[in-house]
């Protein structure tokens, strides 16, 4: 059996059979990933796996990428983690995120470093419509091209935007949730697995309920 016919074996099985496989999409030192699809809804996924014995990765590490992702989960902009999975037999971890079916954004600015480079040299950037003023004076006193008017690290350490963010964060003792506290509320899930189960039910002539009534019930 080829190696990587084998390494999907192995990675299907500590995924517990609700992934199917599809292809590498990208290596890296500490990480692989796949792109998948959800057995059951049909969903594709990428899955970022982290094998900890091979790459030295420690715990701690994936552990705050986790909660980094969860954090962020409902920036339009950002991908979404959906579930994390630990295995103990093969030492990995395995992190089922949303699918950028347009590729990676290393090709993308390499594309087009040209004009980026253009745009940067000339501090040509827009900001998103609902930032606020202090976030827009923040980032604006950032990317000012000249470095002598550009704002200093002191400077952006003591913006009232910064300051504002950290004390209500300090005063919010649930601010951060616990690190494996890996899988996010049902609601957040991805619509298109909302989507995928109802045209399902309506292929076999059932509605959504009954087909997970049966699904559940074996």
């Amino acid at each position: 059996m080829p190696p990587q016919q084998q390494r999907r074996q192995v990675h299907e099985a500590a995924l517990q059979g609700r992934y199917s496989l599809v292809a590498v999409r990208g290596n890296g030192q500490s990480a692989e990933v796949w792109e998948a699809r959800h057995r059951l809804t049909g969903v594709k996924v990428a899955v970022k796996i982290i094998c900890l014995a091979n790459s030295g990765v420690p715990m701690a590490k994936v552990e705050r990428e986790i909660l980094v992702m969860r954090l962020l989960r409902h920036h339009p902009h950002i991908v979404h983690l959906y579930e994390a999975v630990v295995s103990s037999e093969n030492k990995a971890v395995y992190l089922v995120m949303e699918l950028a079916e347009q590729g990676e954004l290393f090709y993308y600015v390499t594309a087009r470093q040209r004009l980026l480079q253009r745009n940067i040299r000339r501090g040509d950037f827009r900001l998103p419509p609902h930032l606020s003023d202090q976030a827009r004076d923040l980032i604006s006193g950032m990317l000012i091209v000249n470095p002598d008017k550009r704002m200093t690290m002191d400077k952006v350490m003591e913006h009232p935007w910064l300051l504002s963010w950290n004390n209500n964060n300090n005063n919010n003792n649930n601010a951060l949730p616990p690190p494996l506290s890996l899988l996010p509320p049902r609601h957040h899930h991805h619509q298109k697995q909302q989507q995928a189960v109802e045209a399902a039910a309506a292929r076999c002539g059932v509605d959504r309920n009954g087909l997970l009534d049966a699904l559940r019930n074996g």
